[in-house]
């Protein structure tokens, strides 16, 4: 992501936040491979220790290498923005899009409601 850019292209509005998800990396990964395996590619789907290691060691993955990762992530984006809100993906006490809806946008009473709405039906 080019954060001068972003930061340039919202320069019109006087107030921009940024909320960051922070999603476990090792938890993350699956996610992708499913999202790109289950289009129907008619290539043949190499398996999922394939597939990472055409691009990443798993055997040098850690939490603190997360973390460090997430702490330069924050440091580009406080470059250019005031505010920044970060979200634990993982925090299941309240759901991702609940506490997005209404922790993070100032003045969300109604996004807040329906996200909490949502999560009812669901329930």
């Amino acid at each position: 992501m080019d954060v001068a850019r972003l930061h340039s292209a919202l320069k019109p509005w006087k107030k921009v936040g940024v909320v960051i998800t922070l999603r476990r990396f090792y938890e993350w990964l699956p996610s992708v491979y499913n999202e790109i395996w289950k289009r129907g590619n008619t290539i043949p789907v190499p398996s999922f220790p394939q597939w990472t290691g055409t691009f990443i060691n798993l055997n040098s993955l850690s939490m603190r290498n997360e973390i460090q990762a997430s702490a330069v992530i924050w440091r580009g984006y406080k470059e250019y923005f005031d505010e920044i809100v970060v979200l634990d993906y993982h925090d299941e006490e309240i759901p991702i899009h609940i506490k997005r809806n209404c922790d993070t946008i100032p003045g969300s009473k109604r996004a807040c409601d329906l996200a909490k709405a949502v999560n009812t039906e669901k329930s």
